[in-house]
């Protein structure tokens, strides 16, 4: 199987972004959401709600201003590479929030 050099970038970024992701596993499991207390998985949503609220009200990945993009993400201990979401939409068949299909 032959490794693409966009795929191999994506693996090299995710292998970068390991520490951030596991600090968000951490934060996410650490709140007590058994299938059993709604306000547990109800928290747990909400941690995520917040973050892409906040996304769309700064215009989206794409149309964000880098440092209010930067700020967001630095306050969520999150990185993002805004450039590469137009890609990831073409290849997955995705729409960007208020497309229509």
């Amino acid at each position: 199987m032959t490794v693409s050099d966009s795929e191999a970038a994506i693996k090299a970024w995710l292998a970068a972004q390991e520490g951030a992701m596991l600090d968000l596993l951490r934060d996410v499991v650490n709140i007590d959401s058994g299938s059993y207390d709604k306000a547990g998985v109800d928290a747990v949503g909400a941690r995520f709600e917040r973050f892409f609220a906040e996304l769309v009200d700064l215009g989206g990945a794409l149309a964000a201003d880098p440092g209010d993009l930067a700020e967001l993400c630095e306050r969520y201990g999150l990185e993002m590479q805004p450039d590469t979401v137009p890609g990831l939409i073409e290849r997955f068949g995705l729409r960007a929030p208020g497309e229509t299909a």
